[in-house]
């Protein structure tokens, strides 16, 4: 594809994803078959990106409508009877200095590629074969009006957190941080944490926590709801209740699903 594409044309590759294996993702996005061998059992995120540069012909698609892309497990629940969000989506580190010293998040180096829109992917994590895992769901998320308000309420009391000295933590309802470390930090004693934990550039502090952005792993769940309601119909449809769209065996019943979610409407 060439970088003169339309962005539709990136969504389309971006759905064309849907219902397809890791393994079918490896064989994509490499030729050589030592290393789709290789590649099919790793890491669902390096292989959902291979993939698409594949299908692209390059980044640069991408890179030219400053977008990213983030893949995101569902899990089963623990009876069985639906689906959960998995993790949160994380993105760079924090930096404490710029946080405080600007003003609104969509104009944070850190955060502002969440204002050009996030090409989310989601993938059926509990199959214990990994090659076989598929992907679920695929769609473009720019947070909305109600959404970018919240980021910014959000950002606004993580900086006055920095701006207080105070050691950040979960806050934020969409937008919030995390660890981003091997562990080994010791919030009772900074000083004395593992040194891979430790970020010595902060404005009030001399030792903070080594963290990164994330949406909030309910607030992604959320943003899954609202894109399967917009393109499947209804207002009541739940990420728990996906279960009973595939069906009751996740595996049997995505055929049928994803027939059915990647028709044009």
């Amino acid at each position: 594809m060439s970088t003169e594409e339309p962005l539709g044309e990136v969504l389309w590759t971006l759905a064309g994803l849907r219902g397809q294996t890791a393994s079918d993702l490896a064989q994509t996005g490499w030729d050589d078959p030592e290393e789709v061998r290789r590649r099919m059992n790793g890491r669902m995120g390096a292989l959902v990106e291979g993939a698409l540069t594949a299908e692209l012909g390059g980044t640069s698609a991408l890179d030219r409508f400053g977008l990213r892309v983030r893949v995101a497990p569902l899990d089963l629940k623990a009876d069985g009877t639906g689906l959960t969000q998995g993790e949160r989506v994380v993105f760079q580190q924090v930096d404490y200095h710029s946080t405080v010293g600007i003003d609104r998040w969509s104009e944070n180096p850190q955060l502002r590629q969440l204002a050009a829109g996030l090409l989310l992917v989601w993938y059926l994590r509990d199959i214990a074969e990994e090659a076989a895992r598929p992907v679920l769901w695929s769609d473009l998320w720019v947070p909305t009006v109600e959404q970018g308000r919240q980021m910014q309420r959000d950002y606004e009391q993580i900086a006055a957190m920095i701006r207080n000295g105070e050691h950040l933590d979960s806050t934020g309802e969409v937008l919030a941080t995390c660890p981003r470390h091997g562990g080994g930090w010791d919030i009772t004693s900074p000083a004395n944490s593992d040194p891979g934990s430790q970020d010595t550039h902060h404005p009030t502090l001399e030792v903070a926590e080594q963290r990164a952005w994330q949406v909030k792993r309910r607030a992604v769940e959320d943003i899954l709801r609202d894109s399967l309601c917009a393109h499947l119909g209804g207002a009541d449809l739940e990420v728990s209740g996906l279960l009973g769209v595939i069906g009751r065996d996740p595996q049997a019943g995505l055929e049928q699903f994803l027939g059915r979610s990647t028709s044009p409407r």
